[in-house]
């Protein structure tokens, strides 16, 4: 019996879909943010846009009996060569500082939508209230979409646990 391989993709998106499939068949618990990279691995818009790197995540930290830890905060940071973007989780809400300080536009973004746009203050400081859980308790994973003098820094995706009081 000859082998065939199956028939090849048309584009990206009957990929991505495929992508998809196959982890929920898997019940992979982060296909989302999965999908989400393997898209942005193939989708930035132009050569010159800048990811930042996810650099630290207070959730990978070891535990110690840290304050943060006994709060249920989370403190993430992304990076650039020129730029820095420092996010503090508690509860709901995000707060957050982008360095050097600035004039920033700020879209965040879940998969396949710009979910809210805001603006920084002056310092570069920004807060917002994150979108409620989805069916199951799980958010969708998110992304930050910083401008400024025409230059787009994009973030990794980050998956944002839910709040447990």
């Amino acid at each position: 019996m000859a082998h065939t391989d199956p028939a090849p993709l048309g584009d990206d998106d009957e990929l991505f879909a495929a992508l998809a499939d196959a982890l929920a068949t898997a019940r992979h618990p982060q296909s989302r943010l999965i999908v989400a990279n393997a898209s942005d691995a193939f989708g930035l818009a132009r050569l010159e846009d800048e990811v930042a790197a996810l650099v630290y995540d207070s959730l990978l930290e070891p535990s110690a009996g840290g304050a943060r830890a006994a709060e249920g905060s989370r403190f993430v940071v992304f990076e650039t060569e020129t730029l820095s973007i420092e996010i503090e989780i508690v509860g709901d809400v995000a707060v957050g500082q982008i360095a050097p300080p600035g004039d920033f536009a700020i879209t965040v973004e879940r998969p396949g939508e710009e979910w809210l746009t805001l603006q920084t203050d002056e310092l570069g400081c920004f807060s917002f209230d994150l979108p409620r859980t989805e069916p199951g308790g799980r958010r969708a994973p998110l992304r930050f979409r910083v401008s400024h003098n025409r230059t787009i820094t994009f973030t990794e995706w980050t998956s944002l646990p839910p709040h447990h009081p």
